[in-house]
């Protein structure tokens, strides 16, 4: 190959300067130690990006980022050593592998800008990406395990929690907190007030915020409108329905969400804080859902988006809400579902299998739907349960993610087949070792960032 030979290492240059190791390796080295990380129980799907930048005269090779060691300790990492040859002992754990342009996972390749780095001492034209987290400049170092089958994944990856998750959840269980609804509803709001800005971090700067106030059935309901740095109108506009388990949640607990989606996304947002209960049970929620977007799309020009181009999105209890919507106000162009609460039978294997010990517990979804529902409401009414909605033909495109290990996920994918099943066309991805929350955590889980980029590439490839 030129300047560089099988097992050499050399030294790129990332965005803030600091040198990477790489090495090169051959297409089966590689293939090898990329299964041999995948398989090990304590990991999660490493991501792979092909680029086109040959280096030196063989075409037949391309820069691939393979793996960050930190993101799959405690996989050992002289295992990988071992496997892949000597290194260079500083920065281990940004090392990428120089392989085959082939792909050699199964796992979501997201569509990040290629940066040339400067070429290897020794080696002419040669240029390597920069590894890191998408949507900050940096190429992704890790993604989820799609799973588009029908029903629920047996994977024993499922079972594994991912290191930062295992770290957070250790972080809350000696700070005495975790799931806010064993609590009273007013300390459970106030709790999740708290923890919103340090699981979500500071939020992104975009051109401008507005709260304000559009029609409801009983009154006005509250939304908060994000215009992005980004991008120019007529814009998509997406109708954004906060999580909190139809108890807890606010604007505020999902403002950092928010701002990351508009800016990215390049796409308006509007958040909407529809009726909680015990307050205002069933149906006050999916009224004020429904109206907010039927007014967001009929006045969709005055936000500086289209009309064409309007859709609904939510986490957790507001994607229920945002399913609803759908079905209800029909012309919308999409549905954003991140883990998606769909049946509340609560019956599923997920249930079963992550009843508690992973944030959200079986026990707080009791707990939430005793606030929520009225005593005597049918359980399985397609506007409590949409996945016993008699008929999902006509509704617009889904993009729905899970997380393995949450109590929610089967359900969450049972309607993503249900839509498929009805001719709706739907992007399912579940992510490997996360749990119940982690879209909203970007300060705590680095998947966060991943699950946010993922809506947001859904978002521009609009038609």
């Amino acid at each position: 190959m030129s300047a560089l030979r099988q097992g050499d290492v050399w030294w790129g240059e990332s965005p803030d300067a600091k040198g990477r190791p790489y090495l090169v390796v051959t297409r089966d080295q590689a293939i090898d130690v990329l299964r041999t990380i995948l398989v090990a129980p304590v990991t999660r799907t490493v991501r792979a990006i092909p680029t086109e930048v040959p280096l030196g005269p063989d075409e037949g090779l391309r820069t691939v980022c393979a793996a960050r060691l930190d993101n799959v300790l405690p996989f050992p990492k002289a295992m990988l050593v071992r496997r892949m040859g000597a290194l260079a002992p500083a920065r281990r754990d940004e090392l990428c592998a120089v392989v085959s342009h082939d792909r050699l996972l199964t796992g979501r390749y997201a569509g990040c800008r290629r940066r040339p780095s400067p070429s290897p001492p020794g080696a002419a034209g040669a240029a390597a990406p920069p590894c890191g987290r998408p949507g900050r400049g940096r190429w992704p170092t890790r993604s989820p395990r799609r799973w588009t089958g029908t029903g629920p994944s047996r994977h024993p990856e499922d079972m594994a929690l991912h290191p930062q998750v295992e770290a957070l959840l250790a972080r809350m269980a000696a700070a005495g907190g975790g799931s806010p609804f064993q609590l009273p509803p007013e300390e459970a709001r106030a709790a999740a007030e708290r923890s919103a800005p340090l699981l979500g971090g500071p939020g992104e700067e975009v051109a401008a915020v507005e709260d304000r106030a559009v029609p409801g059935p009983d009154g006005p309901v509250p939304v908060r409108v994000y215009t992005p740095a980004t991008g120019a109108a007529p814009r998509p506009v997406l109708v954004y329905l906060h999580g909190g388990g139809f108890v807890v949640g606010s604007l505020d607990t999902v403002d950092g969400v928010c701002r990351a989606l508009s800016n990215r996304s390049g796409a308006v947002v509007v958040s909407v804080a529809y009726r909680l209960a015990p307050e205002h049970p069933w149906p006050a929620a999916v009224r004020d859902a429904d109206a907010a977007a039927a007014w967001v799309r009929a006045h969709a020009a005055d936000l500086g988006g289209d009309f064409d181009r309007v859709g609904v999105g939510g986490d957790s209890a507001g994607a229920n809400l945002a399913t609803i919507a759908a079905r209800h106000v029909r012309g919308l162009a999409f549905q954003v579902l991140v883990y998606p609460v769909t049946d509340a039978a609560m019956d599923t294997p997920s249930y079963e299998e992550f009843a508690e010990g992973h944030y959200l517990s079986r026990e707080d979804m009791r707990v939430a739907f005793d606030h929520y529902l009225p005593a005597g409401a049918d359980r399985r009414h397609p506007d409590v349960s949409p996945l016993h909605a008699p008929d999902l033909a006509g509704l617009p495109p889904a993009l729905v993610l899970t997380a393995a290990a949450d109590p929610l996920r089967d359900e969450g994918e049972a309607y993503a087949d249900r839509l498929r099943a009805a001719g709706v066309p739907v992007t399912l991805s579940r992510y490997d070792g996360m749990i119940h929350g982690f879209f909203r955590w970007t300060a705590a889980v680095d998947a966060s960032t991943d699950a946010i980029d993922e809506v947001a590439a859904f978002l521009r490839t609009l038609p």
